[in-house]
């Protein structure tokens, strides 16, 4: 429903943003990260691509990034089911 605003691009079921992280928040590991989101059902559906060269937090902030610019919107969001602490990482 959010996507449908006219200056807002939504991303739907982002907790492959998150479910990787420690409770304590600190990142996964880029290797086995890129390996899950490459089997990863919602992040392969997103058509997202993977920068190998990024950061964890930079590499999250690209998937945000490359839906803004594919939706040509103002601004992005997205949903977060679980996990909310580890958002303030991010």
């Amino acid at each position: 429903m959010l996507d449908h605003h006219p200056e807002l691009s939504w991303v739907q079921e982002f907790e492959y943003s998150v479910d990787m992280m420690s409770p304590e928040g600190a990142p996964p590991d880029l290797t086995e990260y890129h390996q899950w989101l490459g089997i990863h059902r919602i992040f392969r559906a997103s058509g997202f691509s993977i920068d190998p060269s990024l950061s964890y937090i930079d590499l999250v902030r690209s998937f945000l990034e490359q839906r803004l610019r594919a939706s040509g919107k103002r601004k992005v969001g997205a949903t977060v089911h679980r996990h909310f602490d580890r958002l303030l990482k991010v």
